[in-house]
C-alpha cells in the first residue's frame, strides 16, 4: 500500500487518516470562521462550534507529531521546504484561536477588528493547507499556479462546508443557505480546475455539494480526501523524499503503534462525546469553563 510495506505502510495510512480528520472537521470550522462577518448574529455563529472548534485542532498536533516520529526525514524536508508557508500558517492559527477566545470580552470596536482578524486568518489557514498538500503532490516551487489553485480550491470547499454547517445549526440559517448556494458553483469549478492541474481526482466529490442535504458531508469529505489522495498518488516519493529510506526504525514504529492503539481510541471517544453531548447546546463546555474561571478570580 502506497508503495511501502509493513509498519511504514501502516503509519503512512494512519497519517493520511489523521490529516483527513483535521482537514475534514477543522476545515468546516475554518469555513464557519470565514463567514463570520456575513452572519447577522456573530456570537451565535461562533457558538455553533461550541466545544469542538479547538478539539478539531488536536488532530493537527497529532498529525505533525506523528509525521516527525514515523518519517523524520520527510518531516525535515517538509519543514525546510515549506518554512515560510508554515510560519504564516502558525501565526494565522494563533490569531484565529486568540480572536475566538477574546470575542466575548471585547467592546464593539475591538470586536469588529478581531472579527476581520478571525475571517482573514481562517482564509489564510485554508488556502495555506491547500498549498502545502498541492506542493507535497508536485514538489518543486512552493508557489505555482497549480498550488495556488489547490489552495483556493480547498478554501472554497471549506467555505461550502462551513455554510452548510451554519445552515443546520443556526435557528435562522437563511443567510448561510444563500452563501452556500452562491459558493458551490465557484468552488466546484475551481476545485475541478485545481484537480486537473494537479492530476488529482478528489475534487469530483464537491459535485455532491450541489445537493442541499449532502452539502456538509460532501464538502467535508472532499476536504478530508485531499491528504489521502496526495499520499496515494505521490508515495513512496513525496516531494522528492523516498519514504522507504526515510521511515523510522522498526523499534520506533512498533512503540508508536502500541501508543497509538491505546491513545487514539480514547481521543476518538472524547471527540465523539464532545460532538454528541453539545450537539444541542453549542458552547456549553466553553460557557461552563468560563464560569469556573470567573469564580476562581
Amino acid at each position: 500500500m502506497f508503495g511501502l510495506e509493513g509498519l511504514p505502510a501502516l503509519w503512512l495510512l494512519l497519517l493520511g487518516v489523521v490529516w483527513a480528520l483535521y482537514l475534514g472537521l477543522g476545515g468546516t470550522d475554518l469555513g464557519v470562521s470565514m463567514l463570520l462577518r456575513r452572519m447577522p448574529d456573530r456570537a451565535a455563529a461562533l457558538r455553533t462550534n461550541g466545544a469542538t472548534w479547538a478539539t478539531n485542532d488536536v488532530w493537527l498536533v497529532i498529525a505533525v507529531a506523528a509525521t516527525f516520529g514515523a518519517f523524520p526525514g520527510w518531516y525535515a524536508a517538509w519543514m525546510s521546504g515549506l518554512y515560510g508557508v508554515l510560519v504564516v500558517l502558525i501565526l494565522a492559527l494563533i490569531v484565529r484561536h486568540a480572536g475566538t477566545e477574546l470575542m466575548g470580552h471585547l467592546d464593539e470596536r475591538s470586536a469588529r477588528w478581531w472579527t476581520w482578524a478571525i475571517v482573514g486568518s481562517a482564509w489564510v489557514n485554508a488556502i495555506g493547507w491547500g498549498i502545502v498538500w498541492a506542493w507535497l503532490l508536485e514538489g518543486g516551487d512552493v508557489l505555482t499556479v497549480s498550488t495556488v489553485l489547490g489552495g483556493v480550491g480547498l478554501a472554497l470547499v471549506c467555505r461550502v462546508a462551513g455554510a452548510a454547517y451554519l445552515e443546520r445549526r443556526l435557528e435562522d440559517g437563511t443567510v448561510a443557505a444563500v452563501v452556500r448556494r452562491r459558493t458551490v458553483p465557484v468552488a466546484l469549478v475551481l476545485a475541478v480546475v485545481a484537480g486537473v492541474a494537479l492530476q488529482s481526482p478528489w475534487t469530483g466529490l464537491v459535485v455532491l455539494a450541489l445537493v442541499p442535504r449532502l452539502a456538509l458531508w460532501s464538502a467535508g469529505l472532499a476536504a478530508a480526501i485531499v491528504p489521502l489522495a496526495v499520499l496515494a498518488a505521490a508515495s513512496p516519493n513525496v516531494a522528492g523524499v523516498d519514504l522507504r529510506v526515510e521511515a523510522a526504525g522498526d523499534y520506533t514504529l512498533t512503540l508508536m503503534t502500541v501508543i497509538a492503539a491505546v491513545v487514539l481510541p480514547l481521543i476518538l471517544l472524547a471527540h465523539a462525546l464532545a460532538y454528541s453531548r453539545f450537539r444541542r447546546e453549542p458552547g456549553g463546555l466553553v460557557n461552563l469553563t468560563r464560569r469556573a474561571m470567573e469564580q476562581l478570580r
